[in-house]
């Protein structure tokens, strides 16, 4: 199967949200010598939909290092700030998401999420340091 056949493959599988057969092709294509870029940002999204941020980042970072896609670098951005919100890295989300073009989907709520829970955040530690010290 040519690289851009098994690409178009994989794409199809995740478009129909099946990121266990979208995996799976994904080993087969490493497999057999396919280093399209494309296919660590196909296997980041499988990554995410299973819970595993850091391994989604790592994948993201491999995808963005590696690319000649500029069309999908706002989706990678967008993905990788959202699992820095998930490990708790509200600002460094943030700095990812002004990255991201406002004409994004979902932009404009992910930045009011994330400012919300750096504010939570900010709170929080404040009141931690009056309690700890009482």
């Amino acid at each position: 199967m040519s690289a851009s056949d098994a690409l178009d493959e994989i794409h199809a599988l995740i478009q129909a949200d099946d990121y266990s057969a979208a995996a799976t092709r994904i080993v087969e294509a490493r497999a057999t010598g396919h280093t399209d870029a494309l296919i660590s940002l196909f296997e980041a999204i499988c990554v995410y939909e299973a819970g595993d941020d850091v391994e989604t980042l790592r994948l993201i970072a491999e995808f963005l290092a590696s690319s000649e896609r500029p069309e999908k670098r706002p989706y990678a951005l967008f993905t990788a700030a959202l699992c820095l919100n998930n490990l708790g890295l509200i600002e460094q989300s943030l700095e990812l998401l002004a990255k991201v073009p406002a004409s994004y989907p979902d932009i404009c709520e992910a930045q009011a999420r994330s400012t919300k829970e750096l504010k939570d955040q900010k709170q929080g530690l404040q009141f931690f340091s009056v309690i700890r010290n009482n």
